[in-house]
This record gives structure tokens, C-alpha cells and sequence, in this order.
């Protein structure tokens, strides 16, 4: 019979294309690795031709890998994040198969009745814990989406997966899963693995938690897996261990310098709200896990990462992904063993969540899609299906059915996405605009983005744009080399006099302005999410 788990797999990834791809982090990410395969430098990940360093190569293998095999097209840059979300909920049926074998052993020695009320915890927690990871709000929002953290989420749901293996079997593969992890992410994977593992060491005083993590074979599979890429990227590109060290690690967690602060509560909310259905059921099943042993490291798990993240100077919601599958499975171990509070107080959420969307999600939609001519919208039928879904749900969760209420809660998911394909564009895919422009523009006519750079354009038209006054890090590409795409204002109007036309992507007014500059005519396109889209002419 095949695991409810799985039929989550197959449906993350037979739905990984069903949106266009969203600027500025999916469009960024798909294009590097459509240029990765245009030109075969698997090594320097390059976006619109330039050095692009920002992350490790792992999400743009992924993308590419993706599009070689289905095409350059949103299913073939997401297939390889769709498949790593796959992983990771394989990854948490393991773990909480093992959690709740070992919470029932522990049960032994209560009274007959406590013992009968955990008799069915194995297979149930194990068979709810991946359904409920899949259908929680903030899984579901980025295993659909192609970036870095759903690779790295994959690869320390992986680390904890072997590592929560019966002793001598498979242990190598933490190692496997800390270079992959390298390579998705660089040291972050440390802050989501290790690290937990170190303070739960030292506060019960128990240097047997870091046995397993003693081979020195081990961690030579982990340098060979981990280092090739970042020496060889190092020696090709002077100054490259600067920025990694400087820019990328130490600016990225100590100052505000890439512009993403937040309080020192940040992710308290995030956690919260991202665990949405089930968050009463997180906090409810933290408190019973912290008792045993492996549920204590799978509390470590979840705090602990986020309290040093809470203290960097850069935060985004998705830094906290890794520990979902830890908050899955005790969320999960509190529905099964049919506590009053996660039952109740989930059913409560779930039947919140489908009153959210019937009351404001048609003046949410309205805002959205930047209606003007009205305060609400009506919503679209799958809109009105995920409400359903989720009613179901809470009534399942009153009937103590956790699986059940996983499943449609799930579906219900499913719903929101399909109903989100009717306004993809004002949500943020530049899908729709690339395509105007394709059918618009001639084969020699010049494209220029001014201002800011959307990746989506070069990627949906399969071709490089100029840039003109964009910020870029230009300091790991010559001159020469950066010629090409970073332009100067003033030759615009040499290209308007070779091909009679420019077309032009700018923040709006943007483009007005610059034309007065350069004494140009401009023609009207287009507007899309506060950028225009125009026409350069003399």
C-alpha cells in the first residue's frame, strides 16, 4: 500500500509548475541555472552573464539539471525544489517513526491504561507527522518555490534522519547530508545541525549525543563533497574569499547591510504563523516531547535555530524551515495521542482559516491584483473549495481522525494554489509581461532594463537584457566582460538609431525621465507591479 506520505510527494511535484515563476528570488534563481545550461559553466553561477555569488551552486544545479530534462519552463526550474520538499517529508516519516517507538517504549512502565492510550502512536505519528509538515503553511508556501532553503531544509531533515538511525546504520549519510548541505547553503547547515546537538550536549551533560559524530571517515566524505566547489571557485576568482567570509557571513548575521532587519522577536511569529493549521498542536506536543530523549533533541531542533537567528541582523521567514520537520512530528505525536488541546484548539484554526478566506479574502484579493474600480472581488471557485477543505478538516479534527484532517487540510492548500493561478501576474510572476514582450519585439530590437533588474524577462525570452544604472556586484567579472551588460545611459540613443526601437523596463517614471534625458520618445507598453514597460524611439 502506498504511504499517504508519498501521495504528498507526487503532488508537490506533479504541481511545481502550476504558477509562473515569482520575481525577484524564483526569477533570479531559474535564470542562473538557465544560463548554467546555455553555456555548460556548471562552476560560476552567472545571472544576466555576470559573477553571481550570493549562494552555493546547489539550488542552480537543481534548476538546471530541472531544465534539461523538462525544459526551460517553470516545472523544469522547480522540479529539483519540488523533489528536495519529497525528500524531506520521507525524511520526517522516518524521524517520527523512530520518536514515537521510542515514546511508547517509555510508556511501558506507566499504568496499563496510559500504555493502551500510546499503543497506536508508531505508526500513526509516523504516518501523520510528513502529511502534517506538507500542509502547513510555510512548507507549503516554499517547498513551491524555487530557492536555496528547501534544498537545505532537505539536507538537515537528511542529517537528522541518519542520525536518528539505529546504531551502525547509515551514519555516513549525516555526513553526506552536512556537505550537501555545504553546498546548498554553506555554514548555515552547522546553525541547524550541529549546533543543536551541542547545547542539548551540554545541558544534560551528555557527551553521547556527539558520538555519532566522531569518524574522521565521516568527515572526510563531508570535505569531499563539501570543498571542491568553493576551492576551485576560490582559485578562479580573486577576492572571492573576502566576500564570502565578509559579505556573505559575517555582514549577512551582524549588520543590516542587506536591508532585511527585523526585532528580536521576529521568527516568533513566523514559526507561529508559518505552522499554521497546526500550531496549537506544535506547542502542545513541544511540551510532552522535551521529556524524552530523542524528543528533547527534536525540541533542540526547533528552539535553538531560531534563537540565533533572532539575534542576526538579517531575517527572512524562510531561515526557519530547516526546523519544521522537528515541529511537524511533535505537532503530530500530540494529534495521535488525542489530547483535548490539540484536537479542540486545531479544529478551532482550521475553521478560523476557512472563515479568513469566505470574509476577507475577496477584499484581500481585490488589494492584490491592484483593483481600483472596486473594494472586493469575487473569489475563484477553488478559493471556495479550500474553505470547504478546511471545515472538513476541523470536523475531523473533532472526531480525533489527525490523518483525515491532514489530508483535506492539504487539499485544501492545493485550492489556495490553483485559485492563486488566476493572479499570478499582480502576485509577482512576470510571466505574463514576458510574454508581451516577446510577441512585441523584433529579433535586432535592444532590451534595457534601467534602474532595477527583473530576472524573469532574460529567463522567459531565453536571451540576455542590458542594464543601465542597476546595482550588481561587478567586482569578480573584467571590464571587458561587463561591457556587454552594463551599459551607459548614453548609449541608448545609439542603439535607438540602429534598430529604430529600444525596449525599455524601468520603475515607473523611470523611463520617462531618462528619455527626456537622452532626447528620446517614448511609447506606453505596459505596467506591471509599480515597473513599466516602454518604448524607446526617436
Amino acid at each position: 500500500m502506498i504511504p499517504a506520505w508519498a501521495l504528498a510527494a507526487l503532488a508537490l511535484v506533479l504541481s511545481a509548475g502550476v504558477l509562473g515563476l515569482i520575481e525577484p528570488t524564483e526569477t533570479r534563481y531559474a535564470e542562473i541555472g538557465r544560463e548554467m545550461l546555455a553555456t555548460r559553466d556548471w562552476l560560476i553561477p552567472r545571472l544576466n552573464g555576470i559573477a553571481h555569488f550570493h549562494k552555493p551552486p546547489l539550488a542552480y544545479w537543481a534548476s538546471a539539471g530541472g531544465m534539461a530534462v523538462a525544459g526551460v519552463n517553470e516545472w523544469g526550474a522547480r522540479i529539483g525544489a519540488a523533489l528536495a520538499g519529497a525528500f524531506l517529508l520521507w525524511c520526517t516519516a522516518r524521524i517520527a517513526r523512530r520518536h514515537a517507538a521510542a515514546t511508547a517504549m517509555a510508556s511501558l512502565d506507566a499504568s496499563d491504561e496510559r500504555a493502551r492510550g500510546v499503543e497506536a502512536m508508531p505508526g500513526l505519528t509516523a504516518a501523520v507527522a510528513p502529511l502534517l509538515l506538507a500542509s502547513t503553511l510555510l512548507f507549503f508556501a516554499l517547498s513551491h518555490q524555487l530557492a536555496s532553503d528547501i534544498f537545505l531544509a532537505a539536507c538537515v531533515g537528511g542529517f537528522y534522519a541518519a542520525y536518528f538511525a539505529p546504531e551502525g546504520r547509515g551514519r555516513v549519510w549525516t555526513y553526506v547530508a552536512l556537505g550537501a548541505g555545504f553546498m546548498a547553503k554553506g555554514p548555515v547547515v552547522f546553525v541547524h545541525t550541529l549546533v543543536p546537538l551541542v547545547v542539548l550536549a551540554l545541558l544534560r551533560r551528555d557527551r553521547a549525543l556527539l558520538r555519532p559524530l566522531g569518524s574522521r571517515l565521516g568527515w572526510l566524505v563531508f570535505a569531499l563533497i563539501a570543498l571542491p566547489w568553493y576551492l576551485i571557485a576560490v582559485a578562479r576568482t580573486p577576492g572571492l574569499v573576502s566576500y564570502f567570509l565578509g559579505n556573505q557571513l559575517w555582514e549577512r548575521y551582524a549588520t543590516t547591510i542587506h536591508r532585511r532587519p527585523g526585532p528580536w522577536y521576529y521568527f516568533l511569529p513566523v514559526v507561529l504563523a508559518g505552522a499554521i493549521p497546526w500550531t496549537v498542536a506544535a506547542i502542545a506536543g513541544a511540551r510532552r516531547a522535551v521529556r524524552g530523549q530523542i524528543g528533547a533533541l527534536l525540541v533542540a531542533w526547533l528552539v535553538v535555530p531560531v534563537l540565533f537567528f533572532s539575534t542576526s541582523g538579517s531575517k527572512l521567514p524562510a531561515y526557519v524551515l530547516p526546523e519544521f520537520p522537528a515541529l511537524a512530528i511533535v505537532a503530530a505525536a500530540a494529534l495521535a495521542a488525542r489530547g483535548r488541546i490539540a484536537a479542540y484548539g486545531t479544529a478551532a484554526l482550521l475553521a478560523a482559516l476557512a472563515a479568513v478566506i469566505e470574509i476577507a479574502g475577496p477584499r484581500g484579493l481585490a488589494r492584490a491584483v491592484g483593483a481600483t474600480h472596486a473594494a472586493t472581488l469575487p473569489l475563484p471557485p477553488l478559493a471556495h473549495v479550500a474553505t470547504a477543505a478546511f471545515a472538513v478538516a476541523a470536523i475531523a479534527c473533532l472526531y480525533r481522525s489527525p490523518r483525515a484532517a491532514c489530508l483535506v487540510a492539504l487539499l485544501g492548500f492545493y485550492g489556495l494554489l490553483g485559485a492563486a493561478k488566476t493572479a499570478e501576474g499582480p502576485l509577482g510572476s512576470p510571466k505574463a509581461l514576458a510574454g508581451l514582450l516577446e510577441r512585441a519585439h523584433g529579433e535586432s530590437e535592444p532590451i534595457v532594463e534601467i534602474g532595477a533588474f527583473n530576472a524573469g524577462i532574460p529567463f522567459y525570452l531565453g536571451e540576455r537584457v542590458h542594464l543601465v544604472d542597476v546595482p550588481r556586484d561587478v567586482d569578480f567579472d573584467s571590464p571587458e566582460a561587463l561591457r556587454q551588460e552594463m551599459l551607459p545611459a548614453t548609449e541608448i540613443p545609439r542603439m535607438v538609431k540602429a534598430s529604430g526601437i529600444v525596449w525599455v523596463l524601468a520603475p515607473a517614471g523611470r523611463a520617462e525621465r531618462a528619455a527626456d534625458s537622452l532626447g528620446l520618445r517614448i511609447e506606453p507598453v505596459a505596467r506591471w507591479r509599480g515597473s513599466e514597460l516602454v518604448a524607446f524611439v526617436k
